[in-house]
Parts: structure tokens; sequence; C-alpha cells
């Protein structure tokens, strides 16, 4: 599939010769938001307890065993993450969350700023905006953070495509629920993405053809401006079985545009469906497909990446898992990989859980072990799976 020059330049020329207009659109959403909140004040009269922002702390540490002799993490007990969450309303219609982190990164614990974005909720006509930087609402695992996902890692083709970290980013969403019977949301978001170290080092006299990076996921990763969709819907199958269907696109660049042709286009699909069989038990299907298309000096690389995960959840506290990934790198080299995870938690409280994880690496056979133990104090308010 490939895509001639002069409809690619127009596609771009679209997307991203118009970015003062998207960026004074954002700026007059953000003034009618305002507008629109101050004016809802006078309903609002909280003091002092309205004042005070909800505080959560979460940890992740996690024990993990692996076959492979070069792990650096392996027989180690870490401390993977430990994040405070800063969430409350301002205005009855505009709320902030702030998250801040140390994340493991190597050797050593490096502060972040995970999150920390204003909302301006039910705008007109089911118009709502959110700026500031965000785990990017792609697909349905991107933005929730790691320590609420699932299982103890990140899906391969997150990983491979988007980063370590998945995709975050700053700038503006706007999202728009239409009014009809079902769910139905439209998010339309600008982004930038600051590039890494890592990403912008290549080889000495380097055409894009052999690209040298550091890390497992290649060190590939978006950068600097780029445009996302989704146009995701929700609804009833049966009294018992819910689905949710979402449709993805990013256009963007690669991690070496400041330095030659690094055009970035990246399109996706998610499906959910969760079967309720009592109060507690329930059965959970979910996967996530994507294509990324990326145009350097040497051509044009077309990599497939997605994974499939079940889950069954046995009573209040159980719940039994596994998961495939198969991914495709970014690079002009190409080379697949895929892997197995089967996963138990145990949660024992709402924001306290043990998970045991099995991994295995179809082409390296390879295999790991994971005991993670996540835990919560406060009024944490992450997405939940």
């Amino acid at each position: 599939m490939i895509i001639h020059g002069s409809a690619r330049r127009a596609w771009h020329g679209l997307l991203f010769g118009r970015r003062m207009t998207a960026e004074v659109l954002c700026c007059l959403l953000l003034f009618a938001g305002f507008a629109e909140a101050q004016s809802s004040m006078k309903t609002y009269t909280g003091r002092s307890a309205a004042l005070m922002p909800d505080i959560s702390i979460m940890g992740d540490i996690a024990l993990k065993a692996s076959s492979d002799e070069n792990d650096a993490d392996r027989g180690r007990v870490l401390f993977r993450e430990v994040e405070v969450g800063f969430q409350g309303y301002l205005y009855p219609n505009l709320r902030a969350d702030i998250f801040l982190a140390l994340h493991r990164d190597g050797e050593t614990m490096e502060p972040e700023l995970c999150e920390g974005n204003l909302s301006l909720l039910n705008l007109y006509g089911g118009l709502a905006l959110r700026a500031g930087r965000v785990h990017v609402d792609i697909g349905k695992v991107n933005k929730v953070h790691q320590h609420e996902r699932p299982y103890a890692d990140q899906p391969l083709v997150l990983t491979r495509f988007f980063g370590g970290h998945g995709l975050v980013a700053d700038g503006a969403v706007a999202s728009w629920l239409a009014p009809l019977p079902w769910f139905l949301q439209v998010d339309v978001g600008r982004w930038y993405v600051t590039p890494h170290e890592h990403h912008e080092h290549a080889a000495d006299g380097d055409d894009g053809g052999d690209e040298h990076h550091h890390g497992h996921d290649g060190g590939f990763g978006l950068a600097r401006d780029l445009t996302t969709a989704r146009l995701w819907t929700g609804f009833t199958v049966t009294n018992d079985v819910d689905a949710e269907l979402g449709a993805n696109g990013i256009v963007g660049s690669g991690p070496h545009v400041s330095e030659h042709q690094d055009d970035v286009a990246v399109v996706g699909a998610d499906l959910t469906v969760k079967v309720r069989l009592d109060a507690f038990r329930r059965v959970l299907l979910q996967g996530e497909w994507y294509r990324l298309r990326r145009t350097v000096p040497v051509g044009t690389l077309e990599r497939d990446g997605w994974y499939a995960y079940t889950a069954y959840r046995a009573s209040r506290y159980w719940e039994f898992g596994a998961r495939y990934d198969r991914s495709d790198n970014a690079m002009p080299a190409l080379e697949s990989a895929g892997q197995l995870a089967l996963i138990a938690t145990n949660a024992f409280t709402e924001t306290a859980r043990v998970r045991l994880q099995y991994l295995y690496n179809t082409e390296t056979r390879a295999t790991e072990w994971w005991l993670q133990t996540v835990f919560g104090l406060g009024p944490h308010s992450h997405p939940m799976q």
C-alpha cells in the first residue's frame, strides 16, 4: 500500500499545514470552557473541603526471575514505580489531574511528570476538552498507567511502536459525545512528543537505513508534532454482555525527523467484550491491532503488531488471564517477535493486589517470572480494566 508523493504531501499539509488554525481553535475552546465554568460557579458553594485535592499514592514492587543470563534485573526485587496523584475540581466543570512519579530506569529512579492536565467537561452539545500532558487515548491500554493494567508488563506492540512507556505527549484533545441512544465518542488531539536522546542517536553516516538504538524496544518512538483521532462506541449485546469497538489513527514523525525524512502514520482497531456470569464472576476478551507505516530515505516500511487478552474473574478476589502478543519492529531491518503471558491475580482490596505472571518469548525461547505487588493509598481514580 504505497501513497504517492503528491497525495502524501496533501495529507500532511492538511494535518500539519494548518497547525496555527488548530492551536487557535484549542485556545478558543479553552476560553469558552473557562467562561462556562465561571458562570456555573454561582452554584458552587463548597469552601475549604472543596479546595482540597484528592491525594493518592500508588506503588509497584516486583520480583523478576529470568532464563536470560544477560538480564540485569534477573533475581532482583525492584521498586519499579511510586506515583503520587493530586486530583480535584476547580469549578464544577473544570477538573485538574496531576500525577508525579519516580520510575525505575536501569539502576536509578527517575522523576517524571506522568500526567498533568485540565479537563473542561460538559461544554456545549456534548463537547469536552482536555489540555496538558496525558497518556494519549489511543486504543484500550495506552491510556492506562502500568500499575493499573491487568498484567506486569506492556504488550509488545505498544513498546515497539510507541516506546517503553507508551505514547505520552503534551497537547490538547477535543472530545464529542454524540447524542445517540448508545455511546459514541469522537476524540481528536494535537500533541508534541519530546524526543529522547536515544531516539535521536544514529550511527555515523546514517542514511536512514541502519539505525542504532538502545533498549529492548529498539529505541523507536514517535517524536515532535503529531495528530491523533479515535472513534469508539459501546453497546449492550444482551443483558449480560457488553461490547466496545474503537478505531484509531495517528499521523506524525519518527525519531530521526530532524536528520532526514521520517514520516509515520499508524492506524489501529480495538475490541473489548465483557460477559457477566454473576455478581463477581466475569469473562473479558480484549484485543488491539496496529499497522505502522514509516517513510525514510531507504523506502517505505509497513509493520504490524497486535495482542489478544482474555481473563476469567473466578471470584471477588481471584482473576486468571492469558495474553498473546505479536509485533514487528519499526526499523528498516525487519524483525518479528511473539510472546505468551499467563497471569494469576489476587485482589485482596480494591487498591492492593498480588500478581504472578509467566512470560515466554516464542523467538528467543527465554522465560520470565514476575511476582508483582501493587498497592495504593487514597482515592486513586485511574481507569480500571
